[in-house]
């Protein structure tokens, strides 16, 4: 019977001690949560979309142009382009071998503290057929 209360008492010790340390890691963790800045992902999130944005500026911009597939050369079609002082695009212009066109626009936020985020729209135009 002796041997039995050890037991229990040996588990009893046991578990208060798992229980313990649970606890003092889990205290760990929140501490080390709290000590994260509360606003990375906002600020993050609003860098994506100014420069999203900026892109479809950049898309745009090229749709109001009306151009025609033909006049249009590859390589660079809009240098970059500020919409004020933090977001600007640039637009370039690819061929693919079935005569489509790639029109890729970059937007570009940067950041107060001169990170900056870029955004790529990719649309792809087909020749008009008579």
């Amino acid at each position: 019977m002796n041997s039995e209360k050890t037991k229990i008492y040996a588990f009893f010790v046991a578990m208060t001690i798992i229980f313990l340390l649970s606890f003092l890691l889990q205290r760990k963790v929140e501490v080390n949560e709290e000590q994260l800045p509360k606003h990375t992902d906002s600020i993050s999130e609003d860098s994506v979309s100014h420069a999203r944005a900026a892109a479809q500026e950049g898309v745009g911009h090229v749709i109001n142009m009306r151009l025609s597939g033909a006049l249009i050369n590859e390589g660079v079609l809009i240098p970059e382009t500020s919409l004020n002082s933090s977001t600007s695009y640039e637009v370039e212009v690819l061929h693919d071998d079935s005569e489509k066109l790639i029109i890729m626009s970059r937007g570009r936020y940067t950041a107060s503290d001169n990170t900056t985020y870029e955004y790529p729209i990719r649309v792809v135009l087909s020749p008009e057929s008579d």
